[in-house]
């Protein structure tokens, strides 16, 4: 799943399904050189782990990762303890935890420009239905950022 940079340059304006984005969006992720930005209403232990994996070596110089989740009272399977110690552990390796508590779509933003964007919530399970769009635009990334972020 979590896989290493392959030095391979990315295609864009693409559609994936479960089977074949994942060494596509790690890629992305390990390549990031200023920001990464995943929206994920719910959060894995395996998938933190990648996450946290992936950019430990790009936060030192500088890359800030941010990810958006629900806010653990947002839904109530499972116990509190269990939802809450993935978010603990990317807390702890720097990451910024923004709770959603109402809209929390799936979807990452790199460097403001690259964005994925679908069914597949990029930090939890997948479905075998899932999949998601690839595109390069500083225009979309600014919508779902402003969508995300806004203050109003």
């Amino acid at each position: 799943m979590c896989t290493a940079f392959n030095g391979e340059k990315q295609q864009s304006d693409a559609i994936y399904d479960i089977d074949d984005y994942a060494d596509t969006f790690w890629n992305d992720i390990e390549r990031a050189e200023a920001s990464v930005i995943i929206s994920s209403p719910r959060l894995n232990t395996e998938k933190v782990t990648c996450v946290i994996s992936t950019l430990e070596k790009r936060q030192e110089p500088g890359v800030k990762a941010t990810i958006v989740t629900w806010h653990p009272d947002a839904y109530a399977y499972g116990r509190d303890d269990i939802r809450m110690q993935p978010m603990e552990r990317l807390r702890m390796a720097g990451f910024e935890i923004r709770l959603a508590e109402r809209d929390c779509e799936h979807y990452a933003v790199i460097d403001r420009r690259i964005v994925w964007y679908g069914s597949v919530n990029p930090l939890s399970k997948e479905d075998a239905e899932d999949n998601l769009m690839r595109v390069q635009s500083e225009e979309i990334a600014g919508q779902l950022l402003e969508m995300t972020f806004e203050t109003g």
